[in-house]
């Protein structure tokens, strides 16, 4: 899978993205079974290996999607609009957030003095919590 529950942040783009290639995989895979299926009817199937063989790909690639089909099913806006933050880099990801938006200067004497994991809290009630194969990631909502 090329989209992962382990980083910081999770593009909802890249999500729909990966949702997109998988389920053309699999319907390609299907396509597949079906005529190995019909030439193995015929008996003009040559390797008996291939149709298990796609069998357990295209299982393979319904339980790659399947996390990723959960998490586009919770996300209440469009995947693809928002950026998930994981729960582990949330703190940081608001700092940053405050710096980069001019809320404070990291040159600012009252910088080290700044309860981040308190401003975390107090702006996490404009996100919303999702669960993503396990890992809990905030959009903003």
């Amino acid at each position: 899978m090329s989209v992962s529950n382990q980083g910081d942040y999770v593009s909802g783009a890249e999500v729909a993205t990966e949702i997109e290639r998988l389920n053309d995989e699999i319907g390609t895979l299907r396509d597949d079974i079906e005529e190995a299926k019909a030439l193995a009817k015929d008996g003009e199937l040559e390797d008996p290996e291939t149709l298990p063989f796609l069998e357990n790909a295209l299982d393979d690639l319904k339980e790659e999607l399947k996390p990723l089909e959960e998490l586009d099913d919770d996300v209440f806006f469009t995947l693809s609009d928002v950026t998930l933050i994981s729960d582990d880099y949330f703190e940081d990801a608001m700092q940053r957030w405050a710096i980069d938006a001019g809320e404070v200067s990291e040159s600012s004497s009252v910088f080290s003095y700044i309860d981040w994991e308190r401003y975390a809290g107090a702006v996490q009630c404009d996100y919303t919590s999702v669960d993503f194969d396990g890992e809990t990631f905030w959009y903003r909502s």
